[in-house]
């Protein structure tokens, strides 16, 4: 069952353009992985797809009712206790508190986040896209700033995501049976 489809789609900021008359398909169950040079129009996909910026031209069909997107860079208010903004993020989305993952991941949220390095923020947001009960999971450089621990957790959690026909879409992930898209 198609998940997404993507209609010739294209993206220009100004007058520079970004994304092309991209056609693409994205599957239940599936892993797409998005390669190209920086400034290749990666993030701007996920975005795309996240229904976070417009299409320029084409249309997107979404066939889901709800995605986790995590971001390349991470935005998250800084004076607040890192239990007290997943808490609050689960009210938002009515979803419940995972503390296996919590667990998995090795959170500490005791501490502010503006206490925390840049590693344990984006663990945060690990949590939170795992934790949203998602039909699709976008993924923006995923790894970047994790430890390898983290990063083999990551690994992982993906693949148990894919095993129970979770729709994912990363960056910059190695992974046999997968869909790669080369942009740029």
């Amino acid at each position: 069952m198609s998940l997404i489809s993507l209609d010739n789609v294209g993206k220009s900021f100004k007058n520079q353009v970004v994304i092309n008359q991209l056609n693409l398909t994205i599957d239940q169950g599936e892993l797409m992985l998005l390669i190209g040079k920086n400034g290749s129009g990666k993030s701007t996909l996920l975005k795309l797809i996240a229904g976070i910026i417009p299409l320029t031209n084409g249309n997107i069909i979404r066939q889901f009712v709800r995605h986790s997107y995590l971001p390349e860079k991470i935005e998250m208010p800084l004076f607040i206790n890192a239990f007290d903004y997943i808490k609050t993020i689960h009210e938002i989305n009515q979803t419940m508190m995972d503390s296996r993952l919590i667990e998995r991941l090795n959170l500490n949220l005791e501490k502010g986040i503006h206490q925390l390095s840049k590693g344990n923020q984006k663990r945060i947001m690990v949590y939170l896209c795992f934790s949203h009960q998602a039909e699709l999971i976008l993924l923006d450089e995923p790894f970047d700033g994790l430890d390898d621990e983290t990063q083999d957790e990551l690994i992982l959690l993906i693949k148990e995501y894919q095993k129970k026909g979770q729709r994912l879409s990363s960056q910059h992930m190695n992974q046999k049976n997968s869909k790669i898209v080369k942009l740029g």
